[in-house]
Formats: C-alpha cells, sequence, structure tokens
C-alpha cells in the first residue's frame, strides 16, 4: 500500500510543464473504503497543555507562497517525479499528456481526488481518519490512472521551509510533540537523542529524527494526532 502524506512534502523547482491535454475517464467505477473514526479509548486533544506550549513557542513563521511561474514549475516537478512510480515497474509505458483540473488547498485535496479515482476504477482507502489515503494499485493501467487523478487535481505546491522555519519545527518537536506523545504513554526516541538545532536544519529532511510512533492503526493514529499534532497547526 503506498500511503500519500499530504502537503507537508517539499516539492523541487524544475522548468516547464507537461503538455495540457485533457484525458476522458473510461474504467469502471470502484468503491472507495473509509478510514473508522477514532473510538472514545483513544487519547483526547489536551487543550490547555496545547495552548500553553504554543504560546510559549510564539507565531508560526510563514513562508511566501510560489510565484505563477515557480507554482507552474513545481508542478511539473511533481509529475515527473509521479511518473517515476509507473515507469518503475512498467518502463516501456508512453507517458499520457495531461492537463491540471484542479488544485487543491489543504483541506480539500482527498475530497478533490476521490472522484476521479472512483471513475477511473482506481481502488483506493482512506487513511489517517480520512485525510490521506492508500492505493492497492498494481495492474498497468491502475497506476497509469492513479497517475493521472494525481496530477490532474494536485495538492498546492508549496516552497521549501525556510531556516527560521526549520528553526521552529525542532522546537515545536523538542518542546511540544516529544512530551505530548509521551504523556500518552507512547515510547519515542527522547529529546535528548536528538539532532541539534543546526544539524536538523542543515540536514533536513534527511535529519534522522521525528518523536513520532509506529505499529498503531489508522483510527489510532488519526486520533492521537488529534492530541499530538504532527506539526504545527498553520505552518506554511
Amino acid at each position: 500500500m503506498k500511503l500519500r502524506a499530504l502537503m507537508l512534502c517539499s516539492i523541487l523547482l524544475v522548468t516547464g510543464c507537461a503538455t495540457a491535454v485533457e484525458t476522458e475517464p473510461t474504467a469502471t467505477p470502484h468503491p472507495v473504503a473509509s478510514a473508522p473514526a477514532p473510538e472514545d479509548s483513544y487519547p483526547a486533544p489536551d487543550p490547555d497543555y496545547m495552548d500553553a506550549v504554543l504560546a510559549k513557542l510564539g507565531p508560526v513563521p510563514r513562508s511566501e507562497p510560489f510565484t505563477p511561474e515557480g507554482e507552474v514549475a513545481a508542478l511539473a516537478a511533481d509529475a515527473d517525479f509521479r511518473w517515476q512510480t509507473v515507469t518503475h515497474f512498467f518502463p516501456d509505458e508512453p507517458r499520457p499528456p495531461h492537463t491540471v483540473i484542479h488544485i487543491a488547498e489543504d483541506g480539500d485535496y482527498v475530497e478533490s481526488i476521490l472522484p476521479c479515482f472512483e471513475s477511473r476504477g482506481v481502488p483506493v482507502t482512506l487513511t489517517a481518519g480520512n485525510r490521506g489515503y492508500g492505493s492497492d494499485s498494481n495492474s498497468r493501467e491502475d497506476l497509469v490512472n492513479e497517475y493521472l487523478c494525481e496530477v490532474e487535481y494536485p495538492g498546492r505546491p508549496q516552497p521549501p521551509f525556510s531556516a527560521t522555519q526549520l528553526a521552529y519545527i525542532y522546537d515545536y518537536f523538542v518542546q511540544f510533540k516529544a512530551p505530548c506523545l509521551d504523556r500518552l504513554g507512547y515510547d519515542i526516541m527522547p529529546p535528548v537523542n536528538a539532532p541539534t538545532k543546526e544539524d536538523f536544519i542543515a540536514k533536513w529532511p534527511r535529519q534522522g529524527w521525528n518523536p513520532t510512533f509506529v505499529g498503531i492503526d489508522d483510527a489510532e493514529m488519526a486520533a492521537v494526532e488529534l492530541a499530538c499534532p504532527n506539526y504545527p497547526a498553520g505552518l506554511r
């Protein structure tokens, strides 16, 4: 299953863009499975803890948005990267032309792309409290249709994090996220073993440390991320 992480990946900048020619979906619709909702037994957010720590961290630094030309280049680079998934399995597959139909904002991505998956018959399962999706596409047709949906309904490209933003993320991980997960009883790499802030910034996104957890199901993951958000709200 290929899990799609939403909106927090940096997209490489290149010049150029794919030729815009829309294709019509022809596959049989496929039902989309929903992830289970968080249960009452899972951790609940602690607003007092969240507010107190986040207040000490101060306002979240914002980045400058892409120029229109930069956004076009970023979407083209993302499409190139996604096509590599198809050619990894089917090197001789000709790349179909596409047009960008809708660029999704942060909370709109899954909702905007699901109808395309359904109309093209791409089998996907919603994950992370319906904020992400996983695909079991294995056939040539499924992989090509999955690619087309993802490049026709992309998320809004975001510039790479600045050094100021990465410094804030480091402080957020050390001062909020790691202690928050510890309060819930999850075993994580403690902040004492974290890289220095300077190394964290210099090596991002291969900094080698993120206080997180593994081996839990989608429902528990969604509940824990409500209590201890993976990244600070408003980052971008």
